[in-house]
């Protein structure tokens, strides 16, 4: 792999961040734009192709199941095989994906194409923080990630107005199709870089409890999806539920008996690792919660164009894009599970403030519940990503971004589908208008987040190794 830029001394902190990590950062806000922008365009999508309700959430959940599910196995390919070979590969599969969803005239195409952006985005998802962490110069490691990690906080709050423009304009498959030349012209940036030369007998991924792992996962996240639809109760959830959990009791059994497991035990029983775990469940949760009741609060229930509620997330956009630097940078000086305890208490903090939510003059807390949930999640995504990153040599770099996505993105999805099915449980039993319903229902939710929130901090507080951070980059 080329180098990442030159090394810093231990007085200097602002050190060039390398061309690799400028497109690696730019990969990021390709995947991010897609996260959440894509919901912004179900309404013009629905009306376009005729699709029902259930076709429209596919769109969004087919999406998320092929990004979650494959993430630890495309981190152990990217070992095996070297991240930059990975990262092409997964910038074209995104580039086929969105050809395929911006070209398509009916469901099946549609949600086939987002699982194959899906997919694309997973592994990019897995060898994104892998090479930035190796690229970053020495003793800069937490300040570059946190700005990597912060592009991608902003490109996910940018994604709703972005995609509200492009609504106004009436071409949402311009959305997805200008996808293609650009996720493949970053590709083609990284033709001069290369992967480190890997030892002349390769460790094979193994692909058998590869795919153990990957289908496993795939069907319990089937399961979360389908609950709420279908009755936790029904055959969509208890058949898939019941093949995810032997599939990943086989891969366990499979991996006990193995000298090279998938996932390293070393990783898992690193000094804190469960409060890093703890960390990125709870605030992507949280995140992906704020994301989705935000932008449905501002549309349903205040009325505003997509446009307008877009630019409402830049109240989250700034204070992410401020704060992600210094939260990275932060981690040289303060202990790793402190600045997380006190992300996740703050994030915390933001959840609340959903239940103040009016239906009259709740823009104003809707604004400053997003530059408070801004901060935190600037504090609780980078140190979170820095201290997974610590203990991973250069040859498990790969896994240890897998196994730390796959938390995150895990966390998101059971809790955006936990929360949602309360909300609409709560809802359904509410009285009055349908804004009135709206506030009313999200008020005990948004207390129940918030309490696990603050909760999962004093866990990391008190559990947490307070040398969470890599010894190598704090200041001597």
């Amino acid at each position: 792999m080329t180098d990442g830029g030159p090394e810093t001394s231990p007085g200097s902190r602002r050190a060039p961040l390398g061309s690799l990590v400028v497109v690696l950062c730019a990969v990021n806000v390709i995947v991010a734009l897609d996260f959440l922008g894509a919901s912004v365009l179900l309404a013009p999508i629905g009306h376009d192709l005729h699709l029902s309700t259930a076709d429209l959430a596919w769109v969004v959940n087919g999406y998320l199941l092929t990004l979650a599910a494959p993430l630890i196995a495309a981190g152990r390919a990217a070992d095996t095989y070297g991240p930059i070979r990975l990262t092409r590969l997964g910038l074209v599969g995104f580039a086929a994906g969105a050809l395929m969803t911006g070209a398509a005239n009916s469901a099946e195409v549609l949600v086939a194409g987002r699982m194959v952006q899906g997919l694309g985005a997973s592994v990019l998802a897995a060898t994104g923080l892998t090479l930035v962490n190796a690229a970053a110069p020495v003793g800069d490691r937490g300040r570059v990630v946190g700005i990597w990690a912060g592009v991608g906080a902003v490109g996910s709050a940018a994604g709703p107005l972005v995609a509200g423009l492009i609504e106004a304009a009436s071409v949402w498959r311009v959305f997805f199709l200008i996808d293609v030349p650009v996720a493949l012209i970053v590709a083609w940036l990284l033709r001069r870089e290369h992967d480190a030369p890997r030892p002349a007998r390769r460790e094979a991924v193994g692909l058998r409890p590869a795919s153990w792992l990957t289908v496993g996962l795939g069907l319990l996240v089937f399961a979360v999806l389908a609950g709420p639809e279908t009755g936790w109760g029904s055959g969509w959830v208890f058949g898939p539920a019941l093949g995810g959990v032997a599939l990943l009791v086989a891969f366990g059994i499979d991996q006990r008996h193995r000298d090279d497991p998938l996932i390293p035990v070393r990783l898992l029983r690193g000094p804190g690792y469960g409060a890093v775990a703890v960390t990125a469940w709870m605030g992507n949760a949280a995140f992906a919660v704020v994301a989705f009741f935000a932008s449905l609060y501002l549309q349903q229930v205040q009325g505003l164009d997509p446009v307008v509620a877009g630019a409402v997330f830049l109240a989250m956009t700034i204070p992410l894009m401020v704060c992600s630097p210094i939260a990275g940078a932060w981690t040289r000086r303060f202990a790793g599970s402190r600045l997380m305890a006190v992300g996740l208490v703050i994030v915390g903090v933001s959840v609340a403030m959903f239940a103040r939510l009016g239906t009259d003059d709740g823009v104003l807390v809707l604004v400053v519940a997003l530059v408070v949930a801004g901060i935190g999640q600037a504090l609780v995504f980078n140190v979170s990503n820095v201290a997974a990153m610590a203990g991973a040599s250069g040859a498990a770099g790969g896994v240890a971004s897998g196994v730390i996505n796959e938390i995150r993105q895990l966390g998101a999805l059971v809790g955006l589908a936990v929360i949602s099915g309360l909300f609409a449980a709560l809802q359904a039993r509410a009285s009055g208008t349908a804004a009135e319903a709206f506030v009313s229902a999200l008020r005990f939710p948004s207390l129940v987040l918030a309490a696990g929130c603050v909760v999962a901090a004093v866990y990391v507080g008190v559990r947490g190794a307070p040398g969470l951070v890599d010894a190598r980059d704090r200041d001597k």
